[in-house]
């Protein structure tokens, strides 16, 4: 058998998540796959006061595209004739290993601490990266207006507009030298 860390490209570190099958297109990636995540996050309260939130906001956006599935559990060969994908439909979470850089390993780590991840399968021929907004009542707004023609009226409370003013825009600069704070 073939040692696993022959399987991570070079440059690349290999991350398991876990996560359930039907945010892992219904249990159907598989080893060799690429895909892209997207996450649904929980934003901090903006009112460090406020102890508890009764209205929590998120944000919906893809965090990283075109991500190869190295392994599904301990299975890290491609599935042939399709007999695991009915077990991995069935389980309650799978262990999804992917190939990612190192600065990628770690925001996938903090996202999923903060919210939740779904995977969207590629297909082999498409391995273009563009570039993404996030999602918002504001973006799908702007969506169906531009492809069906559809206007959609969105309270401003909710489409995350805030109105900011001179005063509250501050620059702050940073001066960090192997790894402490210079500004002191």
């Amino acid at each position: 058998m073939q040692a696993f860390a022959l399987q991570t490209p070079a440059g690349k570190r290999a991350l398991t998540v876990l996560i359930d099958p039907l945010s892992a297109v219904g249990g159907l990636v598989t080893p060799g796959d690429f895909i892209d995540v997207i996450a649904r996050l929980e934003l901090p309260n903006p009112d460090e006061s406020k102890k508890e939130r009764d209205d929590k906001n998120f944000v919906t956006t893809v965090l990283f595209q075109n991500l190869q599935v190295l392994a599904i559990g301990t299975n890290f060969k491609s599935v042939g004739a399709g007999v695991e994908y009915g077990t991995q439909q069935s389980a309650k979470q799978l262990y999804i290993t992917l190939a990612v850089s190192p600065e990628e390993a770690g925001l996938i780590t903090f996202a999923q601490a903060h919210g939740t991840l779904k995977f969207a399968l590629r297909s082999p021929n498409n391995d273009d990266v563009p570039s993404l907004q996030a999602a918002s009542w504001d973006t799908l707004s702007d969506y169906l207006l531009q492809k069906q023609g559809t206007e959609m009226a969105i309270p401003k409370n909710k489409a995350g507009i805030k109105n900011m003013g001179p005063e509250e825009v501050k620059s702050v600069i940073q001066i960090f030298r192997k790894g402490q704070d210079q500004t002191k």
